[in-house]
């Protein structure tokens, strides 16, 4: 188990966790961030937590120039490529530095322009990496100031960038090696049969047996085994063939989620944060329990003093204190509870003991909203009255590729829903509480994954439903006097706001009985 993987395991006890692993390692300089952000994201992110702001964004803009230079070498071998196969590529370097001198002549043909197009890419990579960083805040938020906690997301997005190099690398390498298979295969097995030919004809006004007719047969003979032998080549494809955009497409895909993991593991890396000094409260109203003995009561609401100050309040959900098989039960008793009792369930979450088991609880969910996407996106495809007639080729590719594909982008909902759903909640309690509840937001939002797994099924059924009664959707859409498709988008996005409302406002429940914790 390397360095950056070993500290994946997750808590199992309520407990006050060890010193914090950053407090003992040796420091990193900023630029070494530059070759072991991409490989070691956490481990970067721990020895380089001491790295300013300043510093991390000159890294941050190294790595982007780098990147540029590196997407103009790209270019240039591509453009390498497609020339070679006539003869009239000159080399790699060459076909490069043809590309950088026409974008320098381009900046001095028309400055004002260029110096327009290229100052909105860098806005929009400089937005992009922001807003990155502002999204994944809550990942790895503690008890601390709200602004240290996007202080280090910045910090570690930052430092991330020069994870964009391999990146680029490994789709560039994919792709081109793609392309030049398909070109290859396409030159040894090169047909060009009926792709040039028209169906014939038929002679109107000829009697039947003519010379008309006669020629009409053996021209209509002639189609059907050209069309049957570029049928038989079209079949022969190999996959980098027939499939080729699709496989660089999944690459891509492949390599965001790396990237996105990284970002996820630097981000959410142990740091060392000083406490912040609050006096003893009560947690149900927030009253200030300090030489209040342990057996009294909170002379504002009531409540045993124990029940916020002994050994026994905020143990932990169960799925942080439990270990092993266990573990499977912990999972379904937080997911019910979570949305049953989301208050009773607030005051189980520790704040200041900086819990991560409920990371470990999105990565299991995830997959799960994987699957149920893919499935709905299928049985979408399945029951549309027009599938029938589809070739078999279409129905492949949405096997293989479209479903998988909206599988992915499900999964990702869920952590984008998750972490703005976080921010949402703690932003409207930072309005009257004064204290950074992002990551007892995060804690809430993560444990009611069981929800959003249930709010997946039932986007999946509402837009199964839109195909299956069709023409249910359509005679209403006539009687109402609107688009069929309007209405069977309204019938899906419905059901799909209920849910999200009921997500918003579970989280707002929990994460309430979480703002006066004491630890």
């Amino acid at each position: 188990m390397t360095a950056d993987t070993a500290e994946l395991t997750p808590e199992h006890s309520g407990t006050e966790p060890q010193a914090c692993p950053a407090a003992k390692e040796k420091r990193w300089s900023a630029l070494l961030a530059l070759l072991t952000a991409w490989l070691l994201p956490a481990t970067t992110a721990r020895r380089t937590a001491h790295v300013s702001l300043r510093d991390a964004y000159v890294v941050h803009w190294l790595a982007a120039v780098l990147a540029v230079f590196l997407v103009f070498l790209l270019i240039g071998w591509t453009i390498h490529l497609d020339r070679s196969d006539d003869g009239r590529s000159e080399g790699v370097i060459v076909e490069t530095t043809v590309l950088v001198v026409n974008v320098v002549r381009e900046f001095k043909r028309d400055p004002g322009t260029s110096f327009l197009v290229t100052a909105s890419l860098v806005l929009s990579v400089e937005l992009t990496f922001l807003g990155l960083a502002i999204l994944l805040t809550p990942w790895g938020a503690r008890d601390e100031p709200i602004r240290a906690s996007v202080a280090n997301a910045l910090r570690r997005v930052w430092l991330q960038t020069s994870h964009v190099l391999p990146a680029f690398a490994l789709i560039a390498v994919f792709a081109n090696t793609v392309i030049a298979a398909n070109r290859q295969w396409e030159r040894n097995h090169d047909f060009e049969g009926s792709r040039h030919s028209f169906t014939p004809q038929e002679p109107v006004g000829a009697p039947v047996g003519s010379q008309a007719w006669q020629d009409y047969e053996a021209a209509l003979k002639q189609y059907e085994e050209e069309a049957q032998a570029w049928e038989a080549w079209w079949r022969s494809r190999p996959w980098y063939v027939e499939y080729g955009e699709q496989a660089i497409g999944m690459v891509v895909l492949a390599v965001a989620t790396w990237f996105l993991w990284a970002l996820f593991r630097a981000v959410g890396a142990p740091r060392v944060v000083p406490p912040v000094p609050r006096p003893p409260t009560c947690e149900f109203c927030g009253y200030n329990l300090t030489a209040a003995p342990m057996d009294a009561r909170c002379p504002e609401c009531g409540e045993p003093v124990e029940r916020s100050l002994g050994p026994d309040a905020r143990p932990g959900p169960a799925w942080q204190r439990t270990g092993g098989l266990a573990r499977v039960a912990a999972l379904w008793r937080c997911s019910v509870d979570a949305i049953r009792r989301p208050s009773a369930f607030g005051r189980q979450i520790q704040l200041s003991a900086g819990a991560t088991s409920h990371r470990w609880l999105v990565a299991i969910l995830a997959p799960l909203v994987f699957i149920v996407t893919m499935i709905g996106v299928i049985a979408c495809f399945l029951l549309d009255q027009h599938a029938a007639f589809i070739d078999e080729r279409i129905i492949t590719q949405v096997m293989l590729f479209t479903a998988p594909i909206m599988g992915y982008f499900g999964a990702l909902a869920l952590l984008g829903v998750m972490l703005a759903t976080a921010w949402l909640v703690a932003l409207y309690y930072r309005l009257s509480d004064q204290r950074n509840l992002l990551h007892a937001a995060t804690q809430i939002a993560a444990y009611l994954g069981g929800y959003v797994v249930l709010w997946a099924l039932i986007s999946g059924l509402a837009g199964a439903a839109g195909f299956a009664f069709d023409d249910w959707f359509r005679r209403r859409a006539l009687v109402l006097g609107i688009d069929r498709e309007l209405l069977t988008l309204v019938a899906w996005f419905l059901p799909n706001l209920t849910c999200l409302t009921g997500y918003v406002y579970l989280v707002r429940r929990g994460t309430g009985a979480a703002r006066y914790a004491n630890r």
